[in-house]
């Protein structure tokens, strides 16, 4: 969960779990279908409860590939130096 972005994430697992997590089981849909090997009851429960909501954030923060980049029309204004 992030504040910035305004998603949730999963009760008690934080960045570092949560990247020690990808890392073990590579991808999110390997840890979801692996969590019978996760040791920590809490956190095994937690994934278990969760994992509904997270391909919902995954999807929320997946960025849309179909979009074509002509469609793209925002012009933000230039910084000067010095000002």
């Amino acid at each position: 969960g992030d504040a910035a972005d305004n998603i949730p994430g999963v009760p008690g697992i934080g960045p570092k779990i949560a990247a020690s997590l990808i890392n073990e089981y590579g991808e999110l849909d390997n840890l979801i279908s692996s969590t019978d090997e996760i040791r920590q009851a809490k956190r095994r429960e937690s994934i278990i409860e969760n994992a509904h909501n997270l391909s919902l954030y995954r999807k929320l923060v997946t960025l849309d590939e179909e979009i074509p980049i002509s469609k793209m029309t925002c012009s933000l204004p230039l910084k000067q130096k010095g000002i």
